[in-house]
C-alpha cells in the first residue's frame, strides 16, 4: 500500500509457478497476479525493479541473479540473499522490515539514477560471481582438471 500511495500508477506483476488463485482478493489495478509463464525474460526486461522478499525456505536462490543479470536493481530479504555476495546498499537492498522494504523499492522507482548504478553493479557482480565463466577455475580444481 505504502508503494501504490505514494507512486499511483505504480503496477506489480507476480509471475512464477504455484497456484496464485488464493491471492485474487488482493489483486487491483496495482497488483496483477500473472502466474506461470513461458518465459521470464521478457517481464524482467520491462521491470524496474525486481523484489525477492522470501520469509523462510532453503536451496538455490536464483531470483536475485536473474533480475542482476539483466540490471534490474532488487529489493530482497534476507533469506533471500543469503550466501550470495551482494553488497547491502551497493549493489542491491537488502532488508526484513516491510516498511523499508517499501520505501527502498520507492527510491528505486523514483530515482533513475539510483536504479541505474544498483542495476549495473548488480549485472557486474552475477557476471563476476554467477556465471561458468567466473567459475572456471573452481570447477577445474574440484575436479582436478588443468587449470589454466
Amino acid at each position: 500500500p505504502l508503494i501504490s500511495q505514494t507512486i499511483p500508477d505504480y503496477r506489480l506483476q507476480v509471475v512464477g509457478r504455484g497456484d496464485l488463485s488464493v491471492f485474487n482478493e488482493h489483486q487491483s489495478r496495482s497488483v496483477e497476479f500473472v502466474g506461470e509463464v513461458p518465459e521470464l525474460t521478457p517481464y524482467i526486461r520491462q521491470a524496474k525493479v525486481g523484489i525477492a522478499p522470501a520469509l523462510n525456505g532453503g536451496g538455490f536462490r536464483g531470483k536475485i541473479n536473474q533480475y542482476a543479470i539483466f540490471a534490474v536493481p532488487v529489493v530482497a530479504s534476507t533469506i533471500a540473499a543469503k550466501g550470495l555476495a551482494y553488497q547491502d546498499g551497493l549493489d542491491i537492498f537488502i532488508t526484513n522490515q516491510p516498511r523499508l522494504f517499501a520505501k527502498r523499492c520507492i527510491r528505486l522507482l523514483q530515482e533513475n539514477e539510483l536504479n541505474q548504478a544498483m542495476g549495473q553493479k548488480a549485472r557486474e557482480k552475477a557476471f563476476a560471481q554467477y556465471t561458468w565463466e567466473s567459475r572456471i577455475d573452481v570447477i577445474k580444481k574440484i575436479y582436478h582438471l588443468e587449470v589454466g
